[in-house]
């Protein structure tokens, strides 16, 4: 049966919340073209949580699994968090309930409550595990983008206030998708924006890696959904030939920022086997494993 927005809200509180929550990739960097952060001597990594493996807050251990991971072989670590499988969707739902009705601000608000939600509570889970983490908020950071408020694209940050939050914290949690245009009212970044969150964030603050975390270990021949049974992943791809695959797994705007820039990043799942580096040679591996598309 199809959930409705108010059947999620239901669903959230009758598994506790944020109760239950606080009860409860060396290779690929030396290939990455960023330069070391002046006041910190510990690499930064950016690790982008897609919706599709955080299919509620039970789904939280794979951010700190992942960011205990990434701390303890010594980097720092922003984590992009998208909203939870579907969240987007039923919101959507809502409010198209509400045409003709919809003035803009109160349209982007609703749309980014499923990261705000999911940072937040991902921020309670970090904290739990014993993770020095601060949740930021796009404001705080200055994450500023221009454009369409449904479709914006991201030009800015306030690097000195990121940098200054990373030199004192390990985890810095950021909600996806999500920006601030220069009157200072809320803006999205089109469908999959959390990839572009993340690769923008990666770029301004020349991170020493980014990845994209996702339910599919990687980019393959065609769509492990679709047609050939046993597709073949790409070990590495380059950015033209990655555009022809489509925007089935990265959203196109983020993989045209990451190719302007030269910024090679890692598509992969938790656990992975691999993933494949998107920026290098073209290179198909013999062997894979598959999941499911994704493009939160």
């Amino acid at each position: 049966m199809k959930r409705t927005f108010d059947d999620f809200l239901h669903f959230m509180g009758a598994q506790g919340g944020l109760r239950r929550i606080l009860e409860s990739e060396r290779t690929f960097r030396n290939v990455c073209r960023g330069t070391k952060r002046i006041m910190s001597d510990r690499d930064l990594a950016i690790l982008k949580f897609g919706g599709s493996i955080l299919q509620d807050h039970e789904c939280l251990d794979v951010v700190v699994e992942e960011c205990h991971r990434a701390v303890h072989a010594g980097s720092d670590v922003i984590a992009v968090v998208s909203a939870y499988r579907g969240m987007t969707d039923l919101l959507q739902t809502e409010v198209d309930s509400h045409q003709p009705d919809r003035e803009p601000g109160a349209v982007t608000a609703m749309l980014s409550i499923g990261e705000v939600l999911a940072s937040s509570q991902a921020g309670f889970a970090l904290l739990a595990a014993g993770l020095d983490a601060h949740v930021a908020t796009v404001r705080e950071i200055g994450l500023l983008a221009v454009g369409d408020p449904m479709d914006a694209r991201p030009i800015g940050l306030d690097v000195p206030t990121t940098r200054e939050l990373l030199d004192r914290l390990h985890v810095l949690v950021v909600p996806g998708y999500m920006a601030v245009d220069r009157a200072g009212r809320l803006a999205l970044m089109g469908r999959g924006g959390s990839d572009m969150t993340a690769l923008h964030l990666a770029c301004m603050l020349k991170a020493d890696s980014c990845t994209l975390i996702k339910d599919i270990d990687g980019l393959h021949e065609s769509d492990p959904n679709r047609g050939v049974r046993w597709p073949r992943r790409y070990a590495s791809i380059d950015f033209e030939d990655a555009k022809r695959l489509g925007p089935r797994i990265v959203q196109p705007k983020a993989l045209e920022l990451a190719g302007k820039h030269d910024f090679p990043f890692l598509v992969r799942s938790s656990p992975s086997t691999g993933g494949t580096l998107v920026g290098g040679a073209t290179r198909i591996e013999e062997m894979n494993s598959i999941g499911l598309s994704d493009t939160a």
